[in-house]
């Protein structure tokens, strides 16, 4: 086991006071454990993880990672985090926030183009809606003329 230095143990402190919300996750081999300190708070690990942002608490318990303990250390790729990330539903949030503000940078240079044929429909009747569309292709029977009648079917 890779012993911890005063050195390390600064650098991480000095990281996790730099920025506000940002804490250290220490991991254990136990899954659900309860791991008492010296000033007899327990520091509770759920899935093998307990998240920190007191400077007591994260020297103590480094010292102990660097004293040898079998149970506790630390996971490289998650040291420090956001405070806010360790809720999940805030982590798939900023994540849905991140892709999108890609597809968004991704698509900053589209020209989506300008339709020119602009034209306002001023349909008043029944009677209007053959000369209005003429030309249309949405309605059909509107360019053959055909009449439309309001009333039950015969």
């Amino acid at each position: 086991m890779p012993v911890i230095t005063q050195e390390q143990i600064d650098t991480v402190i000095k990281a996790v006071a730099a920025k506000e919300g940002l804490v250290v996750i220490f991991r254990n081999s136990m899954p659900n454990c309860r791991y008492p300190l010296k000033n007899g708070k327990d520091c509770i690990f759920l899935n093998g993880k307990y998240a920190t942002d007191s400077v007591a608490e994260i020297k103590e318990l480094m010292e102990e990672i660097g004293a040898g303990n079998p149970h506790l250390f630390l996971d490289t790729n998650e040291l420090v985090q956001e405070k806010k990330l360790l809720d999940p539903m805030e982590a798939l949030k900023a994540q849905i926030i991140a892709e999108y503000k890609n597809q968004q940078a991704q698509r900053a240079g589209a020209d989506f183009g300008n339709s020119g044929a602009k034209s306002v429909l001023n349909i008043t009747s029944s009677a209007d809606v053959a000369a209005a569309t003429a030309g249309s292709t949405s309605v059909e029977g509107a360019t053959s003329g055909t009449k439309i009648v309001a009333g039950p079917r015969s």
